[in-house]
């Protein structure tokens, strides 16, 4: 008994169900980032304002427990 055979493959070109899309690849750089290539709302400056506080409320929480931890 011979091994199954695989199933002949369409030229893309004569193939009717064949649906063509565009390809991007994402940005390689995080300044290059724009939330509207992902789908989301873009954000305004308070918007970003506000996330900048809170980074930098997280560093200084982060700071304040990893100096905690080393007096341990």
């Amino acid at each position: 008994m011979s091994p199954p055979k695989n199933p002949p493959v369409a030229d893309i070109d004569e193939d009717p169900n064949v649906e063509v899309r565009p390809y991007s690849s994402p940005p390689c750089y995080a300044a290059e980032l724009d939330p509207g290539y992902f789908g989301l709302p873009r954000m305004d400056l308070a918007g970003l304002r506000v996330l900048e506080r809170r980074l930098g409320e997280a560093r200084e929480a982060l700071g304040r427990a990893l100096t905690e931890l080393a007096r341990r």
